[in-house]
């Protein structure tokens, strides 16, 4: 009997090229910006071996704020690289993002409200003054693997940017 795929791919919260250290809240509202995620890593396991659509072992809950006026967090998928002798690569295009914002999406492959993230996507957005500082969301993740994804563990990165907006 051959190996199980694994699929794993770290999440990290990488803000204008640089891995960022979430900021404290102060009384609610951050000091500059803030990303912060529950975890920093979504795995995928298929347990038949067959390509499908997967759903990350478990959600991601993101909180976001800044003290701009208006701002936007922004995330893309960079390829999944195998990391078995022999590589290969599962493109950014094939993991999908579905956040409570991106409920009315069409399903372009991984279900309904499922985006892929081979673009920047909003997953956080104040949109004026009025709106709240601070942003909460729960971000579930699929990857589509195909006949030519070879089993193995793969990794990349889904990249987090706080954008103000002037």
């Amino acid at each position: 009997m051959g190996r199980l795929p694994l699929f794993a791919m770290s999440v990290g919260a990488v803000l204008a090229g640089m891995t960022a250290v979430p900021r404290a809240f102060a009384q609610g509202t951050p000091t500059e910006f803030v990303i912060q995620l529950s975890s920093n890593q979504a795995t995928f396991v298929s347990p038949t071996g067959i390509p499908d659509v997967m759903e990350a072992s478990a959600a991601i809950e993101i909180v976001a704020g800044g003290r701009d006026r208006q701002w936007l967090v922004q995330c893309q998928a960079s390829p999944l690289v195998r990391l078995d002798p022999g590589g290969g690569a599962i493109p950014g295009a094939r993991l999908f993002l579905a956040t409570t914002r991106g409920q009315g999406a069409p399903d372009t492959g991984a279900g309904p409200g499922f985006v892929n993230l081979s673009e920047p996507r909003v997953v956080a957005a104040r949109q004026s003054a009025t709106d709240a500082a601070v942003q909460t969301d729960t971000l579930r993740l699929r990857l589509k693997t195909t006949w030519e994804d070879r089993p193995g563990q793969y990794r990349g990165e889904i990249r987090f940017v706080y954008l103000a907006v002037p």
